[in-house]
Parts: structure tokens; sequence; C-alpha cells
């Protein structure tokens, strides 16, 4: 039997800059407007980002966030406006991480009406 080729670990300054890379990217998504909104319930504010600055909103962070924070009819506003201006598999996705790590009442009541 042949010996198995060795793989080549990945250095440890490679694996200072990807978790550096991962962590600025966490940093990222959690500092989203739309996240911040969302954590909050504020649909307004979402809204007005919508509007104003789309390009800054975070539709995946903010879904997620409105998966886990907000009750469902907060989530189901969220996803009207978000799914107008985002792809919604990424956010579908994105809200059942949230709604299925959520500690609310309808937890599993927003995990049924996303799918």
């Amino acid at each position: 039997m042949a010996a198995a080729a060795a793989v080549p670990l990945p250095r440890a300054a490679d694996d200072g800059l990807l978790l550096q890379e991962a962590i600025q990217g966490a940093i990222h998504i959690l500092d989203s407007p739309g996240f911040a909104a969302m954590q909050s319930g504020n649909v307004p504010a979402l809204e007005w980002l919508l509007e104003r600055c789309p390009g800054l909103v975070g539709g995946r962070s903010a879904m997620q966030a409105a998966g886990w924070y907000c009750s469902l009819p907060l989530l189901q506003e969220a996803w009207a406006l978000l799914s107008v201006a985002c792809d919604t598999q990424p956010l579908l996705r994105s809200a059942l991480e949230g709604a299925a790590g959520s500690p609310t009442a309808d937890a599993i009541a927003k995990m049924e009406w996303l799918l």
C-alpha cells in the first residue's frame, strides 16, 4: 500500500490573515445599518435606509436580525421590504438562521411562515 501524500499545512502567517479577514467580515455584517435597525425592530428605519442608501443596508444581516429579534409581523414587514431589493434565496437562509435561534415565543411560527 502506498503512503498517503502529506498535505501541506497553511503557514501561520496565512492563518492569521484568514482569521483577520473572517473577523473583519463578521464585524462588517453585524455592523450593517440594516442589522442595527432590525435588532431593535425598527422597520421604518430599514425602509428609510433602503430608500436613501440601499447599498449600505446589509440585506442578509438585516434579515437574520429580523428572524432572531423581531416578532412574526415585523419579520413579515422586513421581508416585504428586503425581498424586493435583494436576492431572495440568501435572504431566506439568513431569516431562517435567525428564526431557528430566536428566543422569541413565536420562533417556530416564524420558521413555518418562511418555509
